[in-house]
């Protein structure tokens, strides 16, 4: 048997590597955390996340579709942008009344047989279907309300820390397991197998010992995927299967049980709820500045007044982290002294005249003129 286990050994860590790496599409965010604690958000292309045993990961992303009183605006399955945007030619308005069909396809809905919207999770793209649907259904008079309310929940910080709050106990006790799997497995198992240390430790007692912690192990994430994502079958089956078909996984199963945990928040709330000062800072800062692009991409009524009602409740988070607005959109001190202009999305400096950012497309601003504000009624 140990000639086995060394032979399969390097394959067990090549696993464990593998599973670490992840892809984020164009509008996907990652809020990743090495302890649970201090958290910071990364973007689109492959990234590490979910290292350690006790890792917590958080997908979050801007959806391509926005609901508005008179219909749903839905960006075509063209390629975004370098900063993962969607131009405004892209998105195609459909009338609720013409609305013939909305299926949802593991994290997919297709709309009308055409457009293909992708979510964080299956229960998010059902959550959204339905609301959709309930829409259609609802009188012109009601919609608006409907969409405030939604909205609002989806910004909602003390419902954010009332889910954090609700796993803490049972995270907590995944979490030693894990480390305690983790332990086992990548530092005991090789000292066993490569060095003298089998004079003292038996390789039969240690494969008991991790065999029953895994089962322990796998008996809790049963319990909490049960209880976390009770109307997501498709998640409570990926979980439980990625853990029982590959036992490496479970050396990191707090990632896969937090991934899809707050798919309902809004990108910006999970930002505020989770991320330290300085990154929520810089993230919102570029959220704001493109609802301020968005906002003037489409000359319609519903949809300025749906992305009014957005960046109203981003103020929201600014004051419930009091963070003053002005010094948010101040100027950047100046790096260059020969710099004329700046991008305000990604800070690049321009010394020579130019409209618009290489990077970004945003408009440039100068550092000589008072600044403008950003957000204008």
């Amino acid at each position: 048997m140990q000639h086995v286990i060394e032979v399969l050994f390097p394959y067990l860590i090549l696993l464990y590597a593998c599973d670490c790496i992840t892809y984020l599409g164009a509008n996907q965010f990652l809020l990743t955390s090495w302890f649970g604690k201090k958290f910071q958000i990364k973007r689109s292309g492959f990234r590490l996340a979910g290292l350690l045993p006790t890792s917590q990961v958080i997908v979050t992303q801007r959806l391509t579709f926005h609901c508005t009183p008179e219909g749903v605006y839905v960006a075509s399955n063209q390629p975004a942008n370098k900063i993962g945007i969607t131009s405004a030619g892209n998105f195609e308005f459909i009338a609720y009344e013409d609305l013939n069909c909305i299926e949802v396809e593991g994290k997919n809905i297709k709309i009308n047989e055409i457009h293909t919207i992708r979510t964080p999770s299956s229960e998010n793209a059902k959550y959204q279907t339905d609301m959709i649907m309930e829409l259609k259904d609802s009188r012109r008079s009601v919609r608006t309300d409907k969409i405030a309310a939604w909205l609002q929940a989806s910004f909602d910080l003390k419902a954010i820390e009332q889910t954090r709050f609700s796993h803490s106990r049972v995270f907590s006790i995944i979490r030693f397991l894990s480390s305690y799997l983790f332990l086992v497995v990548f530092l005991v198992l090789p000292a066993v197998l490569y060095t003298d240390l089998s004079k003292y430790a038996k390789l039969d007692v240690l494969v008991v010992c991790i065999a029953l912690s895994y089962i322990l192990l796998l008996a809790t994430t049963v319990f909490t995927v049960r209880r976390s994502y009770r109307s997501d079958k498709d998640t409570r089956m990926y979980t439980l299967l990625s853990v029982i078909f590959s036992p490496v996984n479970a050396l990191h199963v707090i990632g896969y049980l937090t991934r899809n945990l707050y798919s309902r928040f809004h990108s910006l709330a999970l930002a505020a709820s989770f991320l330290p000062a300085n990154a929520f800072k810089d993230f919102i800062r570029k959220e704001l500045l493109l609802m301020e692009q968005r906002m003037d991409d489409i000359e319609r009524k519903d949809w300025r007044e749906l992305w009014k009602l957005k960046r109203e409740l981003a103020y929201d988070l600014l004051k419930a982290r009091n963070i003053n607005l002005d010094e948010l959109l101040a100027a950047p001190v100046r790096q260059d002294q020969s710099a004329l202009l700046y991008c305000p999305y990604c800070l690049t400096e321009y010394s020579k005249k130019r409209h618009s950012c290489i990077d970004c497309d945003m408009a440039l601003r100068e550092f000589e003129a008072d600044r403008q504000p950003m957000v204008s009624d």
